[in-house]
């Protein structure tokens, strides 16, 4: 079995495999070839996009490998079948993930460009396998006996294992896929949670589970085999569809999470008398749900429902949260609420009917019904004392039968004021009948004189002035939208607009609007004859599924219709057989016909949905739901009789589906194969806008009841917890960014994001998406505490967004949307908890205020207009973040915000009286130091020192970072000049301040210790320091900054009293120079921590004392053929019976193992462990001397308790120890990787691994690292694994025969790879009657001989005398007999070219997989440029190579990690640089051959004359550019003026020009200066000046987005000056570039962010600094750096100008100097004098002398004291000095 890391992309979620015994999935191993992929399809993006896509589907190859974009992103993909679908997309599947998607064809784009890149991605086998889970298979069905997987079990899947990586072992390979293992972070089986979690079965056996792969997959038949899936991958309707629990499901987890919530809960009303009603009423009809019935509010009672509901309106505006109905979580069916429909309306309400988060309630006062939120309905309150009067209307029932439809009823009698004579009541209704008055003529004359009561003694009532006395409800509730009522109704008494229900249940959005007291007009009646009657509400009853779109969109058929459709089915086609019936004459949408099916030829009732005059018209069969395209001959005007009767079919979706999402083709298809044709019990609920019933289906087994919406909807979510941490912020720069306003609250709260289109935009969409999905139960936050990150539904846009709770009160919760800054109150019981997935994106906006101001005090009437001025501008706006003050909330940055047009905003509204700055005078105290520590307590690990005193006094800091941070705060306080004229501060022993410090100019935090006349002596907190200050130089400490504690803690090394002088001079050298260490503390004294230092595992206070330690012992390496290589290894001696008191005071001498050394003969060995040929282990074929380590560090661990010796501090590559789970004993390891909790962990001494938690991974004791590791990592040396290595299927065989067989086998090791990983060996192997391994495994097509570019040869044919190059340069001088030339100058720099744009890419930089050995050419790095040069490797020494630039002629030592594989196109050319011999050079004086060099790197050119080669040395003669024969110049011996050649004119040698110039050197190297003439200071600081304002004000600097370009001038800061200054750009990197600056001389790296464009002015000034080489008789001397620092010193700007006498000849870029003198002293004479000592008579010169002084300090006199010349003397004082 073989253990991989696998990162699943995918699983296979179609119908198909839900029914096989296994699950299906797609991944990837985890290696870089998945990186190399994704960057090389970055590589080719720009190409990818820009190339046209292909214009004929016979362009594509279904075996050729494509690029498509998919999801916003590149990948590789194959198409099966080149075909379009009928909707015109392709079917491709992308073969790096196993999915297949369905898309158009312009987003496919052919591989068909040249390039390493693309051919890769070509030929790269595809990365995503498929895999079939082990050990647990599907439960069988009871009715078929198959398999079938769960839709939860497959959702667990998906959720829980996809896009992870997961531990897997690799058990057999069938066709169908590779069967794994996978295991989780805590080493446990994914089968068995699976299986605990009843999701599926486990196979008995072994070979019951073989058995079950096996027999699917004979069936089964793939035609993409391992790399291709049969179906699309699309998401299955469990991810997007909610789930309603059973309408009698209890919740009993609420009651109990609402328990424990102060929740006010009123007694519940059951009962309101019934009116009191008198024979006769005037009723004003609001409402009616069938003909005949009707609902009225009677006209006597109009002023006492006003006064009700005013004093309702009054008495919930007044309560902050009422009290909810159903916060205790029970059932209050037939119970009375109260229903607060919008800021003004409050009405009574009677629960009808209870759904699971919903309730159908009743208007008692006004008849109608309409289904509403739980949340909304709210508890009646005790202290109404109106709540509990009568009703204020009937439910009415004609006595005699009407028979019209349902809208006509409904005109003709609502928002009427009729008389009735009430009769008997019957549950709750009252039989009526209309009197004889004059009001009821109309509703008479419709319908008929005998519903008219025959009371003749009943007076004629005239309809009455209502005039003041009538009042009614102002509005009533819609279901629909919430309406917006104006104030000023509630006081208008004689006319007040009333809104009254109308309609049946199905129509409770419509209003009608009535002014009282006049009468509203009798609509008249109008009906289409060929339109349906509205169907009527249907009763939750049986139902069958006949026509199915999706879940958002069905028909139903009621089954009590299924015989009337039958019946009139016969009827149409018994009449519409008939040819003679007309076709329809106007199609109009909308109305009624018959038309006849295509696919049966029968006729059935229809309605035009819409028309087309040249295709006919689309028609609904309004008794089944589908639609058909048909010809207007095929449809027939409808009859009368067949209109009466309402359409049969029900449009329905399911309830609480969202209509707008789009679903999935398998989604569709799997909602129809559930339910069409099927019967269920349906309950209907409400009609929606688009007219469609929410209906809730369940079918009906023998065992139990199963709701669709279940069957379908999204999983439970039993495993996620809250998040324990908040959200994480997006991070702000240090310097001002663009911003928009998102959203303000005044100028101490508002929040700002970024004006760039969201990043996150995606995520943020499928979170809604997700979120709509669920049902209201699911993923409800059951656990909401304040500042927990939860998600939340906007109540203006329906939409979900992440939150964060302010506060709760009660059961509302005060939420915060993270990515967009505004609240709202919600209720607990509708936040849903937060996934991990959608925490993993910071929040979108930054709550912030401005800095340093505070409300002004009075604040300014118009402040409003100034705020809007500012922030509601719309703009993008500059802000620059600072961090938020000690002890706010670190979530709040201050900031400064520029606004267009105004500036600084806090300074406007400043100047507007809004707000006033906030004083910096801070009278406070210090905040205490923390020092409550617990003994032996590890309180920093990255801790430094910057005040020692002794080892008993010193401070340190903890948390070297905070204090940056804090000084970069207080830098900035600093250049407020308000606080550096504030000179008022008093100082008192004790009181905090902030006291400059003169050494670096700036201010630090402190407190005075005393105070004297003029100045004042401090601490300072921070550092520990103490120093005399100026009183004026000392200000009061701002309370912003006195509430962090002081940032150094005094300390005191334990034992240190017992240190000696010698001893405490160690101990302060050691921790003073320490980068960092750790500290330990002990105890408190005194205020002091008492503490133990250490670095590493090293205490630093026994590093004080000697350690001596005796060198290991070395034998001698045998030589000869073959030896053993336990013969090369160190025997070492562990101590028996080690107790761990022995092991915690031990001083680590070793962080590191050691290794076995290697022979360079052949070494007989075995292997430990195999990966591949690319990784094994190999070690000594006996391992007896060490077998007594192995053993006592097993006993000794093994005595440990867990808590023992745990490793606290790991990171990657540390030695460590850990048990090996599989024979349970510990071995030496070292870690590899660490995800999360896990560590991947090396056993060194066997190569296998494994993962463990870091809770049990123990830390070294240095006595276990004291001998090597035992086995050693290796590869077979130059070969590769071939293209068709993982499709061949003898492959384990010959790898097998090669490494598992058990043998002694022999190893010839070669140099390690040039990563510096000194443990990677390349090794050639041979094995016993195979011999050579990498040999056999080419011969049988597993691994390939990687083939090294070979430079081809230099062409060294000339003839003698041949002119070989005009324009030679020469690259590197040894001396006249050892030179190299150029020859194409021009060649060199297309190669240079090449490579400066292989550098750029990362792939370059990141990966580094270059063998070295003697003579391989590579890319080797020079240092002294930073540059990438042509090599061959001459030597390896370690880790580090000796290499030859073959290019240029010179060798230099570079790091392993400095060399990289020489690409191919690079090894083309032959080297460019020829080794040259000077002819007649051999009889050169000491003083030519120094000229030498001089004179060749002065000329730009010359012309070279090759004589004769001999051994690959061109032996040659040189010549200047005007034929001057440089040998005769060199062989003179006068090398400043060189005698004229007797053939040459005069004319021939340019004259030279001396002239003398003061000035200041500004800069120096080796022989080069750079200088300042006197004359150009006034200029030059002008031009200076300007170039700093201009930078400060508006440069526009660059980044590595828009980067600037090379050998053009721009203005650039010095980063070691901090002042801006002219440099030229010759090399640009990724975000930096190398620069020269022009008026300085020397040049530098810096960031594209201190880079700005110049304008022309600039461009045009020359460099203010003349470049002056030394004359040809001194030889450049090496200083010291040290000493190269004060010489530069000395000759830097010093008191008075330096004189240089300066020749130059004609045509010279370069003047040289003659003499050059600092005061009295020539520098260029002493420099080069011999000079003696007194004491010893030896010679030295004085700048042996310089770099001594550098060694030894420069204010020891008595060693230069001796020295003969005076004026060497005071030179040397002057540089001490």
């Amino acid at each position: 079995m073989v253990n991989i890391s696998l990162y699943v992309t995918h699983v296979d979620d179609t119908p198909r495999r839900r029914k096989e015994p296994f699950i299906c999935f797609w991944g990837v191993p985890q290696n870089r070839f998945r990186i190399l992929i994704e960057l090389f399809i970055e590589t080719i993006q720009h190409s990818l996009e820009t190339r046209p896509p292909p214009l004929y589907l016979k362009e594509l190859d279904s075996n050729q490998i494509c690029c498509v974009f998919i999801n916003n992103q590149w990948q590789r993909a194959r198409i099966p079948d080149v075909k379009l679908s009928e909707n015109g997309t392709l079917d491709v599947f992308c073969i790096d993930t196993g999915k297949l998607h369905a898309i158009p064809p312009n987003v496919v784009r052919i591989l068909n460009f040249p390039g390493i890149e693309e051919e890769n991605l070509r030929t790269w086998v595809p990365l995503a396998s498929k895999f079939l889970l082990a050990d647990i298979i599907a439960p069988r069905e009871s009715i078929s006996s198959s398999h079938q997987w769960s839709e939860s079990a497959m959702m667990f899947f998906k959720m829980h294992v996809e896009k992870q990586i997961w531990k897997a072992i690799l058990i057999e390979n069938f066709k169908e896929g590779q069967s794994v293992r996978l295991f989780g972070s805590n080493n446990q089986l994914l089968a068995t949670i699976m299986i605990e979690r009843k999701m599926g079965v486990a196979a008995q056996t072994y070979i019951e589970y073989m058995q079950s792969y096996s027999s699917v997959v004979v069936k089964t038949k793939d035609p993409h085999h391992t790399h291709v899936i049969a179906s699309p991958n699309v998401n299955t309707t469990g991810d997007n569809v909610k789930k309603l629990p059973s309408s009698n499901t209890t919740t009993h987890d609420s009651c109990n999470q609402l328990g424990n919530i102060n929740i006010t809960i009123p007694t519940c009303i059951f009962e309101i008398p019934a009116a009191k009603l008198a024979n006769t009423q005037h009723l004003y009809i609001t409402h009616t749900e069938k003909p005949g019935y009707f609902f009225g509010q009677c006209q006597k009672m109009f002023h006492d429902l006003y006064q009700m509901t005013k004093e309702l309106d009054k008495l919930y505006s007044s309560v902050p949260y009422p009290p909810l109905l159903y916060a205790d979580v029970k059932s209050h069916l037939l119970e009375y609420g109260v229903l607060k429909w919008d800021e003004f309306n409050v009405y009574r309400v009677r629960i009808t009917k209870e759904f699971v988060n919903h309730a159908e309630v009743m208007f008692i006062d006004f008849g109608s019904t309409v289904m509403i939120s739980r949340s909304k309905i709210l508890a009646p309150l005790q202290s109404s004392t109106l709540f509990r009067q009568p009703p204020f209307g009937i439910h009415c029932q004609l006595e005699n039968n009407v028979t019209m439809s349902i809208p006509e009823w409904r005109d003709l009698i609502v928002g009427k004021f009729l008389k009735v004579k009430v009769g008997k009541c019957v549950d709750g209704i009252y039989s009526v009948k209309f009197t004889n008055d004059p009001c009821n003529d109309k509703i008479a004359k419709i319908l008929s004189p005998a519903v008219l009561s025959e009371s003749k003694d009943l007076k004629s009532v005239i309809e009455p002035n209502m005039g003041k006395e009538c009042y009614l409800q102002t509005s009533v509730p819609s279901s629909g939208r919430l309406r917006t009522i104006d104030r000023s109704m509630r006081n208008q008494e004689n006319s007040i607009s009333v809104t009254v229900f109308w309609g049946s249940r199905s129509d409770v959005g419509r209003l009608e609007e009535v002014d009282l007291p006049k009468i509203s007009k009798t609509r008249t009646y109008s009906c289409h004859p060929m339109s349906y009657p509205v169907q009527p509400v249907p009763l939750n009853q049986p139902v069958k599924v006949v026509y199915v779109n999706n879940p958002s969109s069905f028909y139903v058929l009621q089954l009590e219709s299924w015989t009337a459709l039958g019946d009139l089915e016969k009827n149409l086609n018994a009449v519409y057989s008939d040819e003679s019936k007309p076709s329809i004459v106007e199609p109009k949408p909308g109305s009624a016909c018959v038309v006849q099916y295509e696919e049966d030829n029968g006729w059935y009732r229809g309605q035009i949905v819409k028309y087309c005059a040249h295709q006919g018209a689309t028609v609904l069969f309004v008794d089944c739901g589908n639609t058909q395209l048909a010809p207007v001959e095929k449809i027939k005007s409808i009859d009368e009789e067949f209109v009466k009767l309402p359409p049969l079919a029900y449009h329905c979706k399911l309830d609480e589906e969202d209509a707008s999402r789009d679903w999935t083709v398998e989604e569709k298809d799997k909602f129809q194969s559930r339910t069409m044709g099927k019967i269920f019990l349906a309950t209907f609920t409400i009609l929606d806008s688009e007219g469609k019933y929410l209906v809730r289906l369940v079918e009906e087994t023998k065992k139990e009841k199963i709701v669709v919406k279940d069957n379908l909807g999204a999983p439970s979510f039993p495993n996620i917890l809250p998040p324990s941490a908040g959200y994480s912020s997006r991070s702000v720069s240090d310097k001002p960014i663009s911003v928009v306003v998102s959203y303000f609250v005044h100028p101490f709260r508002f929040f700002l994001s970024s004006p760039v289109i969201c990043a996150y935009q995606n995520e943020l969409e499928e979170l809604e998406k997700f979120y709509s999905s669920l049902s209201p139960n699911d993923l409800h936050e059951d656990q909401p505490s304040l500042g927990l990150p939860c998600v939340a539904r906007f109540a203006e846009d329906g939409r979900y967004y992440r939150s964060q709770i302010l506060s709760i009160v009660d059961d509302i919760a005060d939420i915060l949307f993270v990515d967009y800054g505004n609240q709202q109150k919600t209720p607990l019981s509708e936040l849903k908890r937060i996934t991990p997935c959608f925490m993993e994106f910071p929040q979108m906006t930054w709550q912030c205020k401005l800095k340093g101001v505070k409300k002004a005090s009075p604040i300014c009437p118009d402040f409003q207009k100034h705020i809007d001025t500012c922030f509601a501008t719309n703009e993008e706006l500059s802000a620059l973040f600072h961090p938020a003050s000690p002890g706010e909330n670190n979530r709040v940055f201050e900031v400064d915000l520029t606004v267009p047009k105004i500036g600084d905003a806090s300074q406007y509204l400043i100047e507007k009286n809004v707000v006033e700055r906030v004083s910096l005078e801070a009278d406070v105290e210090l905040a205490a130091q923390d020092v409550n520590f617990s003994p032996q307590q590890i309180i920093s690990t990255n801790a430094i020192t910057l005040c020692f005193k002794s080892p008993s006094e010193f401070w340190v800091q903890f948390d070297p970072i905070s204090v940056n941070d804090f000084m970069a705060r207080l830098d900035k306080l600093a250049l407020d000049p308000q606080f550096l004229n504030k000179k008022d501060f008093i100082p008192s022993v004790g009181k905090p301040c902030l006291a400059f410090y003169e050494v670096d100019k700036r201010w630090y935090r402190a407190k005075v210790e005393a105070v004297k006349e003029d100045c004042v002596t401090i601490c300072y907190v921070d550092y520990g320091e103490s120093c005399d200050v100026k009183t004026f130089e000392v200000r009061g400490l701002p309370k912003e900054f006195a509430q962090q504690p002081a940032l150094a803690f005094k300390c005191c090394q334990d034992g240190s009293e017992n240190f000696s002088e010698s001893a405490s001079k160690l101990f302060e050298e050691i921790v003073v120079d320490l980068e960092s260490f750790s500290v330990k503390f002990l105890k408190l004294v005194d205020g002091v921590l008492c503490v133990r230092l250490s670095h590493g595992e090293s205490d630093l206070g026994e590093l004080c004392s000697p350690v001596e330690t005796e060198p290991l012992p070395e034998e001698p390496v045998i030589s000869g053929a073959v030896v053993q290589a336990e013969s090369l290894v160190q025997d070492v001696a562990v101590t028996n019976n080690l107790a761990v008191n022995d092991v915690f005071g031990t001083l680590l001498l070793f962080t590191e193992y050691t290794s076995l050394p290697v022979s360079e003969t052949p070494m007989e060995v075995c292997v430990s462990w195999f990966y591949n040929p690319g990784q094994f282990f190999l070690s000594p074929v006996n391992l007896s001397k060490y077998q007594n380590c192995l053993e006592e560090l097993e006993k000794f661990y093994s005595s440990l308790s867990p808590e023992e010796l745990m490793e606290e501090q790991p990171i990657l590559g540390l030695p460590c120890v850990a048990r090996f789970t599989e024979d349970d004993r510990y071995y030496r390891s070292e870690i590899l990787s660490i995800r999360g909790e896990i560590a991947e962990l090396l056993f060194v001494d066997f190569g296998n691994k494994q993962n463990t938690p870091l809770s049990q991974v123990k830390r070294m004791v240095p006595r276990f690292l004291g001998f090597p590791k035992l086995a050693w990592n290796c590869k077979l040396e130059g070969v590769k694994k071939m293209t068709t290595f993982s499709i061949n299927p003898e492959a384990k065989k010959y790898l097998a025969a090669c490494f598992l067989t058990g043998e002694t086998v022999t190893a010839s090791f070669h140099s390690t790879g040039s990563d510096g990983n000194k443990e990677f060996f390349e090794v050639d192997l041979a094995v016993p009657e195979i011999g050579d391994v990498s040999q056999y495994l080419i011969r049988n097509n597993i691994l390939e001989r990687i083939s090294h570019p070979k430079l081809p040869a230099q062409n060294l044919e000339f003839v003698s005398n041949q002119i070989i190059s005009t324009h030679a340069v020469a690259s590197y001088i040894k001396s006249p007999t050892e030179f190299w030339v150029q020859l194409d100058p021009v060649s060199l720099e297309l190669i240079a070219d090449l490579i400066d744009k292989l550098v750029i890419d990362p792939v370059f930089t990141n990966e580094n997989n270059f063998t070295v050995f003697k003579g391989k050419p590579c890319l080797a790095f020079f240092p002294d440029d930073q540059r990438w040069y042509r090599a061959t490797v001459e030597a390896v020494n370690g880790d580090t190579a000796q290499v030859f630039y073959f290019d240029y002629g010179n060798n230099c030592a570079v790091k392993m990690s400095d060399l990289r594989q020489l690409p191919i196109e690079l090894s083309k050319q032959a080297a460019l640089a020829f080794k040259c011999s000077l002819d007649g050079s051999k009889g050169f004086s000491k003083d030519a051959i120094a000229a030498f060099e001089t004179l060749m790197f002065g000329l730009p050119a010359f012309t070279i004359e090759c004589l004769d080669v001999i051994d690959g040395v061109l032996r040659v003669r040189l010549y200047s550019s005007s034929g001057i024969n440089l040998i005769k110049q060199l062989s003179s011996g006068k090398l400043s003026l060189p005698p004229i050649p007797e053939e040459e004119s005069v004319e021939s040698i340019p004259e030279v020009v001396f002239t003398e110039l003061e000035g200041k050197i500004s800069y120096y190297s080796s022989n080069i200066f750079w200088f300042h003439l006197e004359r150009n200071k006034v200029e030059m600081k002008e031009m200076e000046d300007q170039l700093n304002q201009l930078c400060k004000r508006d440069a526009n600097f660059f980044s590595d987005k828009h980067k600037p370009k090379n050998n053009l001038i721009y203005g650039i800061k010095h980063p070691k000056f901090a002042t801006w200054r002219r440099g030229l750009l010759y090399k640009i990197f990724t975000n930096t570039a190398s620069v020269y600056f022009l008026d300085y001389g020397d040049s530098q790296v810096v960031s594209f962010a201190e880079i700005f464009a110049l304008p022309d002015q600039f461009q045009c000034i020359p460099p203010f600094a003349i470049r002056c080489r030394v004359k040809t008789s001194w030889k450049p001397v090496e200083l010291t750096p040290v000493v190269l620092e004060k010489l530069n010193g000395v000759c830097f700007y010093p008191q008075t100008p330096c004189k240089l006498v300066c020749g130059r000849r004609e045509n010279d870029k370069v003047s040289f100097i003659d003499s050059f003198f600092v005061g009295e002293h020539e520098i260029l004479e002493l420099l080069c004098t011999g000079l003696t000592k007194k004491e010893c008579g030896q010679s030295v010169t004085l700048v042996q002398c310089i770099n001594l002084m550098g060694e030894k300090g420069w204010k020891g006199g008595d060693w230069c004291s001796g020295l003969r010349s005076s004026s060497v003397i005071q030179f040397v004082d002057l540089l001490g000095r």
